[in-house]
Formats: C-alpha cells, sequence, structure tokens
C-alpha cells in the first residue's frame, strides 16, 4: 500500500466519478481508493493507514458525526466535499474539526492544495504521537533510576562533567518536549491555513447563491 494514499468514502458514487479522475491527474504519486461506509471506512484507516478521507457534508454529519470524530481520534484529517447545496452541512462539519473542503466542481488549483496540506498535518500528528510514545518509554526509565544524591555531590566536588542514565533520560525527554512542541505549531498553522481557504470558499459559495 502506497503511503501517501486518500480514502474517498460516500455511499453515492457520484462523489468518486468526479474526485479521482481530477485528484489522479493533478497528484499522481498519491493512491485513490473508496469505500461506501463508515464501519468499512474506519476499517480502512486502521489497517493500512490512509493519509487523507474526502466524504460528502451529508456523509460526514450522518450519525451525529460518527465518521469524522472518529477520523478525529485516529488522527486523520477528513476533507468535505461541498456545493452550493451543501454551504450550511459544511460549515457545521468545519465546526466539528474537519480539515477543510474541495468544492464541487472541483477547483484545479485548491482541490490538490486542500489534499496536500492535509497530508503533511497527518505526517505532523504521526509524529506527534511516536514523540509522545517516546516521552512515556523515557519518563519510564527516569523512574527506575531515581536521583543518587551522594554520587551528585561527589561528581561537583570532583568539577568533572559526568552524564549518568538519569541525566541522558532528563536531556532525550527535553529534546523530545522541544520537537513535539514545535511539531504542534506547524500542525496549528497547516490547520489554520487550510480553514482559511475553506471558508473563504463557504463565502463565494453563499454569494453565488445569493446571486442565482
Amino acid at each position: 500500500m502506497d503511503a501517501q494514499s486518500v480514502l474517498i468514502a460516500d455511499p453515492d458514487p457520484a462523489l468518486w466519478q468526479e474526485l479521482s479522475p481530477a485528484l489522479c491527474s493533478w497528484l499522481p504519486n498519491k493512491r485513490l481508493d473508496c469505500c461506501t461506509t463508515h464501519r468499512e471506512a474506519l476499517d480502512r484507516v486502521v489497517d493500512p493507514l490512509y493519509d487523507v478521507v474526502i466524504s460528502s457534508a451529508s456523509f460526514a454529519e450522518s450519525e451525529n458525526f460518527f465518521l469524522l470524530k472518529s477520523l478525529r481520534y485516529l488522527s486523520v484529517p477528513l476533507i468535505i466535499s461541498t456545493m452550493r447545496s451543501t454551504v450550511a452541512s459544511s460549515r457545521r462539519a468545519l465546526k466539528e474539526g474537519a480539515f477543510g473542503i474541495i468544492r464541487s466542481p472541483v477547483d484545479a488549483k485548491l482541490a490538490p492544495q486542500t489534499v496536500v496540506l492535509a497530508t503533511w498535518f497527518c505526517d505532523i500528528l504521526r509524529q506527534i504521537t511516536a514523540y509522545r510514545d517516546s516521552m512515556r518509554y523515557y519518563c519510564a526509565r527516569l523512574e527506575e533510576f531515581p536521583p543518587d544524591t551522594e554520587l551528585e555531590a561527589l561528581i561537583a566536588r570532583c568539577n568533572v562533567i559526568f552524564e549518568t542514565t538519569r541525566d541522558s533520560c532528563q536531556r532525550t525527554i527535553r529534546n523530545l518536549e522541544n520537537s513535539m512542541q514545535h511539531l504542534i505549531r506547524s500542525a496549528i498553522a497547516l490547520e489554520s491555513e487550510a480553514r482559511v481557504h475553506a471558508y473563504a470558499q463557504l463565502c463565494e459559495l453563499d454569494a453565488a447563491n445569493v446571486m442565482r
């Protein structure tokens, strides 16, 4: 399975028929798959992992946003396919935590850009998870090596540089914390950029509805 994979999850085959040719053309390095139910989408996302899931607004908010909430728990971004008639439901999905939107008809510039941003976002979330797992490991190691005050006093009197196992664990934890904070800031910036694009497009669709 390609690590850069996109899952289109929706019971309506029209979404797959519209998005798959466009995304394959603009993002040839990504593999696209489809499914039609919430359960199948979650099974596929868990094993193997997908970078991004795309669904219609109605499918995303069905069953009290079951798919959207489950994907957020799994740290997989959901992109909403939006058209003039689904602006309100798309706004609700964004409010619940959807990553961004893809307009229908598909915009040749914004659609692949949104998918790429979501892929980067997913990669960062996975790195954050890995760092958190490493921090738990080193914190557990730290508990195995309580402070040795006599050794610390001896080292201080000898005026030498000596790193104990506990010192090494503490230094590693600090480095992991700094790296994780940097990644969190990057994830927030990516999500904010996607939201700006999403709400701008929804405003355009609102204006188009008013002019009809």
